[in-house]
């Protein structure tokens, strides 16, 4: 076997910076895909419990509650957004929850589309 020279060490080392140049910037938009879905479905949970929590108190819309009459009842712990470490802007019955680093610009597209109210009309086809 060979000794390795300059000019092997060399190609091993642009083959493998090569390799991290091409895969380094995917997982690290992956990881934000991961943040930003997992913050959407924390604040559809939220949007849930709210839900659960009025419709069990006799809540209407624009009432407003507290994270700790969520938990535990209705949700395990107080969810936090991956990319922060605030809590949730949980808003008052009727409005979707919000997430503090898209508030302060830190994250893009972690907004839930605006509250509709269920259709009271059904749909004809």
């Amino acid at each position: 076997m060979r000794k390795l020279d300059k000019v092997d060490f060399f190609i091993i080392v642009v083959v493998i910076s090569l390799l991290g140049i091409m895969i380094v910037p995917r997982y690290i938009k992956e990881q934000v895909a991961y943040r930003r879905e997992t913050c959407l479905a924390n604040m559809r949970k939220i949007a849930w419990a709210k839900q659960k929590w009025a419709a069990s108190n006799n809540r209407e819309k624009g009432a407003n509650y507290a994270m700790e009459d969520l938990v535990p009842e209705y949700l395990p712990e107080e969810l936090r957004c991956l990319s922060g470490t605030k809590a949730y802007i949980v808003n008052p019955i009727g409005k979707n929850p919000v997430c503090p680093n898209q508030l302060e610009g830190k994250v893009k597209g972690h907004t839930l589309p605006a509250y509709k109210k269920p259709s009271q009309t059904p749909h004809v086809h």
